[in-house]
């Protein structure tokens, strides 16, 4: 696979892209017994029998009451394994009570990809957990399961203080991370009044003024209550008091019933000075019809948008479809719009331009598409259970002759291999399947390949195919047959077996680094990705792999990472590949101390810095590799350094600015050597930052 291919490929992913209920120490699993749980765990009510007073109570039996019982759920997971706990302060120093503590997953890590797909379909995450201060303002909140490469903020609502944030957040299994201390900080007051444009300050009552942070956060975890960012409405004479808003850029923005939406975008809100917006709302228009499927039925719940196409009025309003398909999106000016509609089982349309002010729109959207299939085993004959994956297919295309002295070369034998990439269709298990054939439903218009797993059979791909509004379900068949095997053998530099060592089959092309962990899970492949480990004589046997060229990743704790390209794999043959050596290396560790205490969340980065006293064919691979401090302020590089020059530098990762985190990186910059050491500690002194 081409690497220029593949960044081509992802740029044309991460273009169409558009832009749960569910921490590293080393405590034990519960926080200490001074900190205990600050929520109200599962508690069932029973109500009393009520009294019969009737009369006619002695000479008729009474009916028995019902015992009926009130469940509360635990929403803090307070009695997971792991988690995040702390306490909540307000401006004067003082515990905090009631304040409403959320865990959310963030963007970041290597997910962020994941999260930019959930943003395209519309899809917000409910928060992991949720509970509320106690009267100590201490709180705890639990994971149920740790996810690799998650990353979780834990975010503070108050009815009398600014929201707070304390973000970056990487949860370890079976530890609870101490977010300590919690400052609140006095919120901001933004006043002001709706009136109605035109006129000599008609008031505008119960108007719905909204304020939220300004800029391009990925964000798809929505906090109950801020869904609209923090909102309140006017009084009778129009008025609105804000308290509680974070200093900084916000967008604050009013509309009302019979009225357009005005918005003040990029306000800088300070402390320091008087924050008064006024809001003249001209009359409002409105966009309504129906959404029908291409039958002219109705179809109902259909999500409806409006997005303003002149930049002169950045408007984006939406609603939902009733039953019968109905819709009206209110709070628009004159103007043109573009109108989409998505759907559950239909393919997201759009329409522009629209003008506001339209009645009796009809936007119509096709159902999606299917594809039927058949999977046979190695004898012909039909799987009954399998998984189906839909990929994303990518044509290869045959490399263009060059030209020498006049003559045109002949056409290489074959075309370069096609390529596959990630659809956010669900994978699809198969069991029991009737007649054999299987159904995959929810494809839009393009072109496919169905990716076959099953059980004692090398992983397949079925041919590519098309699916088209208006035409008939496509119907494959797929035969499954035993691949190919790659065998050998692991030793150390003084060639002894090393047993337990980790053997894992990637693409061929595929290099570590920041960019391909983030998107590992999205780079099209066709080679089979499996793992294995070496037995006491250090030999492997890797069995069931598609064709194709693999490189084969080698690890163990006590050796150096080993990288082995080139290796091509047919069906039915074993390739014997010779001994793979690794290298012993350094185990890279140390402690990081914020303003002089030992401090968890804090992310140490190594990585390789280029030696002009070597030669540069005699230089070693880029290497960079990162860890993450438990609370105790410990850390420990999981990769073993190789010979060479190397920088490794230090930020916390709970700092709500980055730029300061870039800070700290900068400051803490190190330099370092190494040649034939197996341990080295480094150690940080970080200056305290908020």
């Amino acid at each position: 696979m081409n690497p220029s291919r593949i960044i081509v490929l992802l740029v044309a992913l991460l273009a169409a892209v558009g832009a749960g209920w569910f921490l590293l120490s080393e405590h034990p699993q519960d926080p200490p017994s001074d900190d205990p749980p600050a929520v109200t765990t599962p508690t069932v009510e029973k109500e009393k029998p009520t009294a019969n007073l009737s009369s006619s109570a002695a000479t008729t039996p009474p009916t028995e009451a019902v015992q009926r019982s009130e469940v509360k759920i635990d929403k803090s997971r307070s009695e997971s394994p792991q988690g995040v706990y702390g306490q909540v302060f307000n401006p004067a120093g003082a515990p905090e009570p009631s304040c409403q503590v959320f865990l959310s997953e963030a963007a970041g890590g290597t997910n962020i990809f994941k999260m930019m797909q959930l943003q395209q379909r519309g899809v917000t995450l409910p928060p992991v957990a949720a509970t509320t201060t106690d009267a100590q303002g201490k709180f705890r909140l639990g994971l149920e399961f740790v996810e690799a490469d998650k990353v979780y903020d834990v975010r503070v609502l108050s009815t009398n203080y600014a929201d707070l944030t304390h973000p970056g957040i990487r949860m370890t299994e079976g530890q609870w991370y101490n977010a300590a201390r919690l400052d609140l900080k006095a919120g901001v007051a933004i006043v002001g009044q709706v009136t109605v444009a035109g006129t000599n300050g008609l008031p505008v009552a119960d108007a719905e003024v909204s304020v939220k942070p300004s800029g391009g956060t990925l964000e798809i975890s929505i906090i109950p209550g801020r869904e609209r960012g923090i909102v309140t409405r006017t009084d009778a004479a129009g008025f609105f008091r804000v308290s509680n808003v974070t200093e900084g850029v916000q967008t604050v923005s009013a509309v009302a019933a019979g009225y357009a939406r005005v918005s003040h975008s990029n306000v800088t809100i300070s402390a320091q000075t008087e924050n008064r917006l006024n809001f003249e709302l001209p009359q409002g228009r409105a966009i309504s019809g129906r959404v029908i499927n291409g039958a002219g039925e109705a179809v109902p719940h259909a999500r409806v948008t409006a997005i303003a196409i002149s930049s002169k009025t950045p408007i984006t309003e939406e609603t939902l479809c009733d039953d019968h398909g109905k819709f009206e999106i209110l709070g628009l000016v004159e103007g043109p719009y573009q109108i989409t509609v998505k759907a559950e089982g239909y393919v997201n349309a759009d329409e522009k331009p629209v003008e506001a002010g339209t009645k009796g729109l009809e936007m119509v959207v096709e159902k999606q598409g299917s594809v039927f299939v058949t999977v046979l085993g190695r004898n012909g004959q039909t799987l009954r259970e399998y998984r189906l994956i839909v990929k994303s297919y990518f044509a290869g295309q045959p490399a263009q002759p060059q030209v020498t002295d006049g003559q045109v070369p002949p056409p290489p034998p074959q075309a370069i291999e096609p390529t596959y990439g990630n659809t956010m269709i669900p994978e699809k298990q198969v069991r029991g399947v009737k007649d054999g054939v299987a159904t995959v439903e929810g494809l839009d218009p393009g072109t496919y390949a169905l990716q076959v797993l099953a059980a004692n059979y090398a992983m397949a791909f079925s041919e590519p195919f098309t699916i088209a509004v208006g035409t008939e379900s496509p119907r494959l068949t797929v035969q499954l047959n035993e691949g190919g095997i790659i065998s050998g053998q692991v030793v150390s530099q003084s060639g002894q077996p090393i047993a337990g060592a980790t053997v894992e089959t990637r693409p061929n092309d595929l290099d570590d680094n920041p960019f391909t962990d983030m998107f590992a899970g999205m780079i099209p492949t066709k080679v089979t990705r499996v793992t294995v480990h070496t037995d006491a004589q250090g030999r492997f046997e890797i069995k069931m792999l598609n064709e194709g060229r693999y490189q084969l990743k080698v690890a163990h704790p006590e050796y150096v990472l080993g990288y082995h390209k080139d290796h091509n794999v047919l069906v039915g043959q074993t390739l014997t590949l010779p001994p793979i050596v690794l290298q012993t290396g350094c185990v890279l560790s140390g402690t990081v101390r914020v303003a002089g205490k030992p401090t968890g969340q804090v992310k140490v980065s190594v990585t390789t810095k280029t030696d002009p006293n070597v030669l540069p064919a005699q230089r070693p691979a880029s290497f960079m590799s990162e860890a993450f401090t438990d609370n105790e302020g410990r850390y420990v590089i999981p990769k073993r350094l190789p010979p060479g020059l190397y920088e490794v530098m230090s930020a916390q990762q709970t700092l709500a600015n980055p730029l300061l985190q870039i800070v700290q990186f900068q400051k803490s910059k190190q330099e370092l050597s190494i040649g034939g050491q197996t341990q080295m500690v480094v150690d940080f002194a970080l200056d305290e930052v908020r």
